[in-house]
């Protein structure tokens, strides 16, 4: 009976093993290059602040930021943002409680919105602006299904009366020939009484430096927003660079052009900018100057130079 059940376990195991053919050395090595890149451009996009929604990392936080603008010919503006991430136990890391801003989704980015001549994710209707200084609480479920890596929020804005809303989140990165990474990311929000909202990124990654010391990462941004109310749609088109000088320090370069199809199809502002971003103690408190140069339609295309100085405390497991 021993020998019967010694041979049983030696056929399956055997059978497992003729069921996975070995990879050929091309194509493990195309494996690991594509691995390195994928997490190359993960890497940047936390160090930036930019978090992965769709991610199930077992990491509960609590970020606080002050961001200040100056934009010439304006009055100095400052916010006071915050995002906490509660993940909760035993959920295989897959059930999130989020407390933010409403509002935040359209702040937050690397090369992000700069001023208010930018067009516009926050343009909408009349309730949508009273909405900005407005809490939102939900809670997350995130799952990942053949690739794509899915999060669904659904919760409460905290208005007079409460809006309810639903937030999905669709991602996925396709590794491609020459070190090139297509990352794919649309965002769909519907708030009740208000409107829908489609937000949808198709940039393109390269990283850029010899294989044993990247530090640079090529992005051709493209975003293309939409929401039901004006039906008009923003386009933002350009490309990004970001520098690591080391583990403490960073940098961005963005030239980005802005357009809408309304009423036909123009140029609404060139944006020109910089970012430097440093770790200014241990892992947790940042600090970002983002100066930049717009040249908005609305000021006949006039130079309007913006400075964005931002503070940052994370608190948590990292």
């Amino acid at each position: 009976m021993g020998k019967l059940l010694t041979l049983i376990i030696f056929l399956l195991f055997s059978t497992g093993l003729l069921a996975r053919p070995k990879k050929k050395l091309v194509d493990i090595t195309h494996d690991h290059i594509s691995y390195g890149v994928l997490s190359f451009s993960k890497n940047i996009d936390d160090f930036f602040g930019e978090e992965d929604e769709t991610e199930p990392i077992n990491k509960s936080k609590f970020r606080i930021y002050t961001t200040t603008l100056k934009t010439e010919g304006k009055v100095l503006k400052t916010l006071l943002l915050y995002k906490f991430k509660l993940v909760l136990p035993k959920t295989q890391k897959r059930l999130q409680i989020i407390i933010e801003p409403e509002g935040d989704d359209a702040q937050e980015g690397i090369g992000g919105t700069v001023s208010g001549n930018t067009p516009t994710k926050t343009k909408a209707t009349t309730t949508a602006e009273s909405l900005q200084n407005s809490t939102t609480a939900a809670l997350r479920f995130i799952v990942d299904t053949a690739g794509i890596k899915t999060s669904v929020d659904t919760g409460i804005i905290a208005n007079i009366p409460p809006l309810p809303f639903i937030r999905i989140r669709l991602r996925r990165d396709v590794p491609l020939k020459d070190h090139w990474v297509f990352r794919v990311k649309e965002t769909i929000k519907w708030i009740h009484d208000d409107r829908t909202t489609s937000d949808l990124d198709l940039n393109f990654d390269r990283p850029l430096g010899t294989p044993l010391g990247k530090s640079f990462l090529f992005r051709m941004v493209n975003n293309i927003f939409w929401d039901d109310f004006d039906y008009i749609i923003a386009l933002r088109n350009g490309p990004s660079l970001f520098h690591t000088i080391n583990s403490k320090i960073g940098m961005n370069y963005n030239a980005h052009i802005l357009s809408t199809n309304s009423p036909s199809f123009q140029v609404e502002n060139y944006l020109i900018s910089v970012g430097f971003r440093q770790l200014l103690y241990k892992n947790w408190f940042f600090w970002q100057l983002s100066p930049a140069l717009e040249f908005p339609r609305i000021e006949n295309f006039h130079r309007t130079p913006s400075l964005t100085i931002r503070f940052e405390a994370v608190f948590g497991t990292f």
